[in-house]
């Protein structure tokens, strides 16, 4: 810095008064077309700032050197109320990731988390998973019974199974019935040659019905001439 008395009286007053309180600091001079600070003190509207060339508005030279910020602040807060209206009410991932491309808060999570939640047009639209309810479980699923009273069936397979050991043995194609208790969810298994095994049941006059229905369909199906014309074709009687 040069003497004060080189100056104008206001200049070198305060000059004067700046080397009395810092007297081991080297200051250098910086003209008011490169000072931003100059530019806030002769009144310079905010609409105006980003024609100031002495500011950068370069995005990377924001993310090199982000303005480092407190995690509670009334500007913190005020920055960060105004992201999500930018980003179209982005959730907090994208909003932290917008943030640290120009201000680094400490503890940024806990302040978007925060801001997200206390918004309440954020909360308005955010989007719930689709839940899929639940059908009425039928009596015999709810009741209380003996094992196997109330019974559900299934067939799995085919599986190869070898029935002896030695020379000439050979496998053969079987499928597994499966059992299964709808009051205790117990299982039992059994073999079967084919799926076309035979069961005994007392009163089963849903698979009389059943039987009766398939037989009468399949008659009504060999009357159609396409399907008698298939037939001639390809030699099946």
């Amino acid at each position: 810095m040069s003497e004060p008395r080189r100056w104008q009286p206001f200049a070198a007053n305060r000059g004067a008064q700046i080397q009395e309180l810092t007297p081991n600091v080297h200051w250098n001079f910086v003209s008011g077309t490169e000072n931003p600070a100059d530019r806030g003190t002769r009144g310079i509207p905010p609409t105006k700032l980003e024609s100031v060339t002495c500011v950068s508005m370069d995005p990377i030279d924001s993310q090199n050197h982000p303005i480092i910020l407190p995690k509670t602040d009334h500007v913190v807060n005020l920055i960060f109320t105004d992201y999500p209206l930018k980003l179209l009410r982005a959730g907090p991932q994208l909003l932290q990731a917008a943030l640290r491309e120009k201000f680094w808060t400490l503890l940024v999570l806990d302040v978007v988390r925060r801001v997200v939640r206390r918004c309440i047009p954020c909360f308005r639209i955010r989007p719930r998973f689709a839940e899929q309810f639940m059908g009425d479980l039928p009596e015999s699923r709810v009741c209380s019974s003996s094992v196997f009273q109330r019974t559900g069936d299934d067939f799995a397979g085919p599986f190869l199974i070898r029935s002896s050991k030695g020379r000439g043995s050979h496998n053969t194609k079987r499928n597994i019935c499966v059992f299964v208790c709808l009051a205790t969810k117990a299982v039992h298994l059994e073999v079967v040659s084919n799926l076309t095994s035979e069961i005994l049941c007392d009163k089963g006059t849903n698979f009389y019905g059943a039987s009766t229905y398939l037989r009468k369909e399949f008659y009504q199906l060999l009357k159609e001439d396409a399907v008698h014309k298939l037939l001639v074709t390809d030699n099946i009687t």
